[in-house]
C-alpha cells in the first residue's frame, strides 16, 4: 500500500472541544486588548487637546509677565506641564505593554492621574482668563493714566463678548452633545459632515458674536437630523461594539480583509453572519495546524528528520505546504498538505536535481514502499494516540514502479539537521517499526 496515501484526518470529539476552548480564549484575549486600546484612544484624544491648550496658556504667561504678578500662575503650569508629560509617557507604554494585565495596570494608574490633569488645567484656565483680565485692567489704567487721569477703567471688549455669548445651561449641554459627535468614529458619513459643518458655523458664529443665535436657530436642526441615529446607538451601540470587536480579531486571527460594516440598524446581523464564516474558517484552520503538528511530532518520534518544507500555489489558486522527512539513505517521505484538508504521502528518492529514476532505482524505491507501509500503520496508529483519527480515505494505492519517484531537494528550504545524538536517538525511535521484513505482505 505504498504507492501515495492520501487522507483526510480530524479530531477526536475531547480534541476539538480542547481546541474549541482555547480558540475563544485567545479571541476573547484579543477582543480584551482591542477594548483596552479603545480606552487608550479615548485618553489620547483627551491629552492632544491639553497639549493644544498648552501654547495658549503659555503665551497668556508671556504676555502678562512684567506687568502682573505671574509666580502662581507660573507654579501652575509647571505642574500642568510635568503632569501632562507623565500621562503621555504613561499612555506610550499602554499601547507597547507586552500583555493585557501590564496594560490594564497602567490603564488604571492613567485613569487615575487623569483628574489630576483634569483639575490642574481647569484651575490654569481660570486664572489664564483671570491674568487676562487684570493685564487689560493694567494697560486699561497706564493708557488712561497717560491721557485721560480722570477716567474709569472701561469694560473690555472680551469682558463684553463673553457677558453676550453667555449660554443657558440646556443650551451648552446641546453644544456638547454635537461637540461629542464630531470624534464618534461610528458615526455614519453623511452625519459627520452634517456635525462638521454646524461646528464650523458654530466657531464662525463664536467669532461674530451671535454664539446664542446660532444655539437657537441651528443647533436645533442639526441635532434632530442626528437624533435618530443617537438614539440607535444608545439602544445597541455597545452590542455593535462588541461585534465589531470580535469580528475584528476574527479577521486578525485568520490573516483576512475586514470588510467595513457602519453603524446602521442592520448592522449586528451582517456582523454576525460574518463572524459566523470566519468563526468557521478560524476553527478549520487551528484544527489543520493541530494536526500539522501532530505530524511532525509523530514522524520525529520515529526517526524522521525534516529535511525541507516549501509552499505551493497553483495558477487555480490552489495552496499545497510540503514537508520532506529523511528516510533511510537517500530516500524521503513527501507529506503534502492541501487546504481542502488533505493530507498525501509519497515516498522517493533524493537528488539535487529533476529526473527520472533509473530502472534499478525504481525496483529499490519499491523494495522500500513495501517496507514504509508498516511505519504509515504506526504514524496512523501514533496520530490517534494524539487525537488525530482517519476521517476519509482518498486513495491507499501499493508499492508500483509507477509510483517511483526522484525529489529535488533543491525545491525545498533546508531545515536545521540534527546532531549525530538526535539522528542516533531517531533510529533507535524508528527501529520497531523498520526492523520488519522489507516486501512482508501488507
Amino acid at each position: 500500500m505504498s504507492g501515495p496515501k492520501v487522507s483526510v484526518y480530524t479530531l477526536t470529539a475531547e480534541e476539538l472541544a480542547a481546541l474549541a476552548a482555547e480558540l475563544e480564549r485567545q479571541l476573547q484575549e484579543m477582543e480584551r486588548r482591542e477594548a483596552l486600546l479603545e480606552r487608550a484612544r479615548v485618553y489620547e484624544s483627551e491629552l492632544t487637546e491639553y497639549e493644544r491648550a498648552l501654547p495658549l496658556l503659555q503665551q497668556s504667561l508671556q504676555r502678562s509677565e512684567g506687568w502682573v504678578d505671574t509666580k502662581s500662575f507660573a507654579a501652575g503650569m509647571k505642574a500642568a506641564t510635568e503632569k501632562l508629560a507623565s500621562c503621555r509617557k504613561l499612555l506610550t507604554s499602554i499601547v507597547q505593554a507586552q500583555d493585557n494585565a501590564q496594560a490594564e495596570r497602567r490603564l488604571s494608574e492613567l485613569a487615575a492621574i487623569v483628574p489630576e490633569l483634569e483639575e490642574v488645567f481647569s484651575e490654569q484656565r481660570e486664572q489664564g482668563l483671570a491674568l487676562e483680565q487684570r493685564l487689560a485692567d493694567a494697560l486699561d489704567t497706564t493708557v488712561a493714566g497717560l491721557f485721560r487721569p480722570d477716567a474709569a477703567p472701561q469694560e473690555t471688549k472680551e469682558a463684553k463678548g463673553a457677558s453676550e455669548q453667555s449660554l443657558p445651561a440646556f443650551v451648552r449641554s446641546d453644544v456638547e452633545t454635537l461637540l461629542s459627535l464630531k470624534d464618534n468614529h461610528y458615526l455614519p458619513l453623511t452625519y459627520r459632515r452634517i456635525v462638521e459643518q454646524a461646528i464650523a458655523h458654530m466657531r464662525q458664529a463664536q467669532q461674530e458674536q451671535r454664539l446664542v443665535s446660532f444655539c437657537e436657530v441651528e443647533l436645533p436642526d442639526v441635532l434632530a437630523q442626528c437624533r435618530a441615529f443617537l438614539s440607535l446607538w444608545q439602544s445597541s451601540g455597545n452590542r455593535y461594539l462588541q461585534l465589531l470587536r470580535r469580528y475584528e480579531a476574527l479577521c486578525q486571527m485568520n490573516g483576512s480583509q475586514p470588510e467595513l460594516v457602519p453603524f446602521a440598524e442592520e448592522a449586528a446581523g451582517r456582523l454576525s453572519s460574518l463572524i459566523a464564516a470566519e468563526e468557521a474558517s478560524a476553527r478549520a484552520a487551528a484544527e489543520q495546524a493541530y494536526i500539522r503538528q501532530a505530524m511532525d511530532e509523530v514522524m520525529a518520534e520515529m526517526g524522521y528528520d525534516v529535511l525541507g518544507d516549501r509552499e505551493v500555489r497553483k495558477r487555480d489558486g490552489r495552496h499545497f505546504a510540503n514537508e520532506l522527512y529523511r528516510c533511510e539513505g537517500d530516500t524521503a517521505v513527501s507529506v503534502t498538505y492541501a487546504d481542502d484538508g488533505q493530507i498525501a504521502m509519497e515516498f522517493g528518492k533524493t537528488d539535487d536535481r529533476d529526473r527520472l529514476p533509473t530502472q534499478a532505482e525504481s525496483a529499490e524505491l519499491v523494495r522500500q514502499m513495501h517496507a514504509f507501509c508498516q511505519d504509515f500503520e504506526e504514524i496512523e496508529a501514533r496520530l490517534a494516540a494524539h487525537g488525530v483519527c482517519l476521517d476519509k480515505r482518498i486513495a491507499l494505492t501499493p508499492p508500483s514502479a509507477d509510483y517511483a519517484q526522484i525529489i529535488n531537494l533543491r525545491d525545498y528550504a533546508a531545515a536545521p539537521r540534527a546532531d549525530g545524538r538526535e539522528a542516533g536517538r531517531a533510529r533507535q525511535k524508528k527501529q520497531p517499526a523498520t526492523a520488519r521484513q522489507a516486501g512482508e505482505p501488507e
